[in-house]
C-alpha cells in the first residue's frame, strides 16, 4: 500500500532509495547501540569477517536491491493487491531452490503437487490468454515473480552462508550496501527527486521503511534459521489478503473474482506444499 502511495509522486528508483536509506540509518543506529561496548571484536567490526561481509553484499543484492526494484516496478503496471498475490509465489521459489541447494530440504510428492496447484492459481490470476501476450498485467506479474525468485535465492543463501552472523548486523548491511549502490547510480544519472519530497510523503516513507524493513527483515532473518527456508516462504501468503483489504479501503482499488479464485488456488497449493495440515487430518482419521 505504501508503495502505491509513493508511486503517485516518485519514480521506482527513488522509492527504493527512500526505503533502503531510511532503513539503513535506523538499523545502523540500532546496531551501533546494541554493540556499543564491543563494536570491535577480535579485530573485526561487530565480530564479522571480511568473507561474511562479502556474502552479505551478495545477500543485499538478492534480498533487497533486486526484489525491491522488481516488485516496485511491477506495481507501476498492477495494483498493490494484485502484486501481493503474485508475491505469494515466494514459497514456491523458496522451496524449489532450497531443495536444490540445502541438503535437509527434500522435494516430496506433496511439494510437487503443491507447486503444480500454485502454478494453476497464477494462470487463473493472470488469465490463460494473457499468459502468452505481453499485457500490462502479465508484465507486472512477471516482474513481481522475478522479485520473489530473488527472495527464494536469498533465503537459501542465508541458510548456507550466513547462519552465524548477528541478525542486526545482517539486516543493517543489507540496507547499507543497497543504499550505497543506489546512491552512486542515481547520483551519476541525476535521478534523485528530493525536490518532490513533502512532509506527508516523508512520513509515509518513514512508516514504509519502519514496518516493511526495520521490523520485518530482522524477524525474517531470525525465522529462516529457526523454522527453515520453506516455512518462511509460505508466510508470504498472509500478505495478499491484507494488501487487498488495505488497497480497497484506502486506495479504492478493485479486486476481480478471478483474482480471488486464483489466490485461493495458490493458497491451496501452499497448504499442500507445506503438508502439515494434510498430515494433521490423516492423523485424526487414523484415530
Amino acid at each position: 500500500m505504501f508503495t502505491e502511495v509513493l508511486l503517485y509522486t516518485f519514480e521506482v528508483k527513488m522509492i527504493v532509495f527512500l526505503r533502503v536509506s531510511i532503513s539503513a540509518v535506523l538499523l545502523g543506529a540500532y546496531t551501533v547501540f546494541h554493540f556499543r561496548h564491543k563494536v570491535i571484536q577480535n579485530g573485526r567490526l561487530f565480530g564479522v569477517s571480511a568473507v561474511q561481509y562479502r556474502d552479505l553484499f551478495v545477500l543485499s543484492l538478492l534480498n533487497v536491491l533486486l526484489p525491491f526494484s522488481f516488485i516496485t516496478y511491477g506495481q507501476t503496471f498492477i495494483t498493490g493487491g494484485l502484486a501481493s498475490i503474485f508475491n505469494a509465489t515466494t514459497a514456491f521459489f523458496t522451496i524449489g531452490l532450497a531443495v536444490l541447494f540445502i541438503a535437509e530440504e527434500k522435494f516430496t510428492p506433496n511439494r510437487f503437487i503443491g507447486v503444480v496447484i500454485g502454478m494453476v492459481g497464477i494462470v487463473i490470476v493472470v488469465g490463460y490468454r494473457e499468459i502468452f501476450t505481453l499485457s500490462a498485467e502479465s508484465a507486472g506479474g512477471l516482474l513481481v515473480m522475478l522479485g520473489t525468485f530473488c527472495y527464494g535465492l536469498a533465503t537459501s543463501w542465508t541458510r548456507i552462508r550466513l547462519g552465524n552472523v548477528p541478525i542486526s548486523v545482517s539486516a543493517f548491511c543489507l540496507y547499507f550496501y543497497a543504499t550505497v549502490i543506489l546512491a552512486l547510480y542515481m547520483g551519476a544519472m541525476g535521478d534523485f527527486q528530493f525536490y518532490l519530497l513533502t512532509v506527508p510523503l516523508l512520513v509515509d516513507a518513514l512508516i514504509y521503511a519502519l514496518i516493511s524493513s526495520v521490523l520485518a527483515f530482522p524477524l525474517l532473518l531470525y525465522l529462516v534459521g529457526k523454522v527453515g527456508a520453506g516455512n518462511v516462504g509460505i508466510s508470504t501468503m498472509a500478505t495478499a489478503p491484507m494488501a487487498v483489504i488495505l488497497g480497497i479501503v484506502f486506495l479504492d482499488e478493485q479486486v476481480l473474482v478471478s483474482h480471488i479464485i486464483g489466490f485461493s488456488t495458490i493458497v491451496l497449493g501452499l497448504v499442500v506444499l507445506d503438508g502439515r495440515l494434510i498430515r494433521h487430518f490423516r492423523a485424526k482419521l487414523r484415530r
